[in-house]
């Protein structure tokens, strides 16, 4: 749960990077994320950028969907190696996000 809390300034920094309103429930946020990052083209903005934005929209959803959603809604309790591998998931976001995002 803290991790998925610890997510909240990273889905609100890359909601704003995309001029997208970070005021309202993760999936109708991630939804225009990935709507704004899924325009991001190798003829627009070049590879990199293509490759970083589909990436972060892949692992952010893929948190959601997989951990989010079930442990702030309370319908499972995870234990060590769930955690661990949590844990490494949110790490790898957090670091792709660093990539191109500032505070």
């Amino acid at each position: 749960m803290h991790l998925m809390r610890a997510l909240e300034p990273a889905l609100q920094a890359l909601a704003l990077s995309v001029e997208v309103q970070p005021d309202q429930n993760w999936n109708s946020a991630l939804n225009q994320i990935e709507t704004k990052l899924r325009a991001m083209q190798k003829s627009t903005h070049g590879p990199e950028d293509e490759h970083w934005a589909s990436e972060a929209v892949l692992q952010l959803r893929a948190i959601k969907n997989a951990w989010r959603n079930r442990a702030m809604h309370g319908v499972v309790r995870y234990g060590e190696d769930d955690a661990v591998r949590i844990f490494e998931s949110v790490k790898f976001f957090m670091q792709t996000l660093a990539l191109r995002l500032t505070e």
